[in-house]
């Protein structure tokens, strides 16, 4: 249960509170889209090769593994609202301020990649008070926002590649990251109109430095572990998407942007019925992620071995299927978290995301380094793995006692006015 959250008592306030949790997601996906993009362009540009870009990837892993238990804390101490607030405008900050640097080009590669490990920490404390914000200041209707948040992802997503495609080739970096900036500021300022809560703030140092043992209960660490497998298969489709189209479609751009906007439908559409699949998934816990890990190894498949109206139809189905999967655990975790730990859950959670991404990426590089032609069974070796992982897990939870709901209860649907949840991966 989410005990002390912040539930809405009117319309126009649960209206604002949805507005403000939806459209903010939607900004901050534009720009983590076109920075995830653009950075990986500007450190080639910089270096002619992806040692940089992976470097600063396994840095915003190491800063989420270091700063999970300072970051939990921290929003439990000032709260949800303050810390998406405070982290969006410091985001927006460093954006606009590298906005105005002159010929991003002439500086140093390390230079680069210390402003991008600045952009990870905020988005550490980020990630953490994104979770607790739908605990605290979502209702009673977990499910229904995250439905709405899952669309506004998407889309958010999206608009950010086709934002970065459009200002790198037209105008420049520069004018990107103010895009960025501006758009980190528009969630900031969708964020201030989320209701007070009641919460009395301690302060950074007491939430940082407020590090006793670790009371998450073991059954939404499970749920974490489930959500993240979700996760880690979709970086391995990200993965394998390049050189798949390499070898089926002579390595086309537009295919890419084809299969990959292919997968982006079927993850919006999620949005649209995640509530009546997770009503249809109440009694079957174990199905959301079968059928996730399912139709990831049958998007692998497909994507080096098919091609036309079969493969269109799997990739939109894994898009589907692993966005529902993970949507549903998220909401499942998010019910059952009470308020006081929320920052915390939160932040374990971006760590679980991170580390399957980390251990998908690190076996289908290995497999690469041996041999490029193993990139397809070490991706379907994962997708098993996977798929193995998640029954395991499914097992265990039938064994452990829930400490906030009976083994089936539904999510909730209050009464009164109903509030929507929050996302977030990574």
């Amino acid at each position: 249960m989410n005990d002390s959250a912040a539930e809405p008592n009117s319309a126009p306030q649960q209206a604002r509170t949805r507005f403000s949790l939806v459209t903010g997601e939607f900004f901050v996906n534009l720009s983590r889209g076109a920075m995830t993009l653009s950075l990986g362009y500007f450190l080639f540009r910089l270096t002619h090769s992806v040692w940089a870009f992976a470097l600063a990837c396994l840095a915003e892993l190491g800063m989420t593994l270091l700063l999970r238990a300072a970051s939990g804390r921290t929003v439990e101490a000032w709260g949800a609202k303050p810390a998406l607030v405070i982290a969006g405008a410091a985001l927006s900050l460093v954006l606009c301020g590298v906005s105005l640097a002159g010929d991003l080009y002439a500086y140093s590669v390390w230079l680069a990649l210390a402003v991008a490990l600045m952009l990870s920490v905020i988005r550490v404390f980020q990630s953490a008070a994104g979770y607790a914000a739908v605990v605290i200041h979502a209702g009673g209707q977990v499910e229904s926002t995250n439905s709405l948040i899952s669309i506004a992802l998407q889309t958010g997503q999206l608009a950010g590649v086709l934002a970065a495609g459009i200002t790198l080739e037209l105008l420049s970096l520069n004018a990107l990251c103010l895009v960025a900036g501006l758009s980190y500021l528009a969630a900031t300022a969708c964020y201030v109109l989320l209701p007070h809560a009641d919460h009395k703030p301690r302060g950074i140092a007491a939430g940082a430095l407020d590090l006793k043992a670790d009371d998450i209960p073991p059954t939404l660490k499970l749920y974490g572990v489930l959500a993240a497998l979700d996760f880690g298969l979709v970086g391995v489709f990200n993965l394998v998407l390049a050189p798949a189209v390499a070898a089926a479609f002579g390595g086309s751009p537009r295919w890419m942007s084809i299969l990959d906007v292919n997968f982006a439908i079927g993850a919006i559409v999620t949005g649209f019925l995640l509530v009546k699949f997770t009503a249809w998934c109440r009694g079957r816990r174990w199905l959301p992620s079968v059928l996730s890990a399912a139709t990831g190894v049958l998007s692998f498949l497909a994507l080096f071995l098919q091609k036309g109206v079969p493969l269109y139809a799997v990739i939109f189905l894994f898009g589907f299927a692993s966005t529902a999967s993970y949507m549903f655990w998220t909401s499942v975790s998010q019910v059952e978290t009470e308020a006081r730990l929320s920052g915390r859950v939160g932040a374990l959670k971006a760590v679980y995301n991170s580390l399957a991404l980390a251990v998908a990426a690190i076996l289908l590089t290995a497999a690469t380094v041996l041999d490029k032609q193993l990139i397809l069974p070490a991706a379907l070796a994962v997708g098993a793995l996977s798929l193995l992982t998640s029954l395991l897990i499914l097992a265990k939870l039938g064994r452990v006692s829930r400490p906030h709901s009976t083994p089936a209860a539904p999510l909730r649907h209050a009464p009164g006015p109903s509030r929507d949840s929050a996302r977030h991966g990574a």
